[in-house]
Order: structure tokens, then sequence, then C-alpha cells
């Protein structure tokens, strides 16, 4: 299974840390947030950017 393999899971790493980076900068000193909010858009993020390529904003044609 090659997409599970060497380079590809080093892009899929850096494509779940930059995600979960912006995700995280959202978050505000002293106020409350949800965990299971943060950690689902992580997850929809990482598949959406990782799986089918597709990023925020982007067009869906």
């Amino acid at each position: 299974m090659p997409p599970f393999h060497g380079e590809r899971m080093r892009t899929y790493g850096q494509v779940m840390g930059n995600v979960t980076k912006q995700v995280i900068n959202q978050w505000k000193i002293g106020q409350l947030f949800c965990v299971r909010s943060s950690t689902q858009a992580i997850a929809m993020r990482v598949i959406l950017k990782a799986v089918f390529g597709i990023n925020e904003g982007s067009p869906c044609h």
C-alpha cells in the first residue's frame, strides 16, 4: 500500500501538524473551548486536504 509508506506519510504528518497549529492558534488564552469541536475540525481539515486535496475556502469544481 504505497500511499501509507515513506514520503507520503511524511507529507501527511506535515499536513496534520500544519492544520493542528491553525486550529490551536484560534484558541484564546483564558477562554474555555470545546476540545471535541477542535479535534473534529482538525480531523475534517486533514481529511479534506490530505485525502481529497481540498483547501479551506477553495471552490469546488
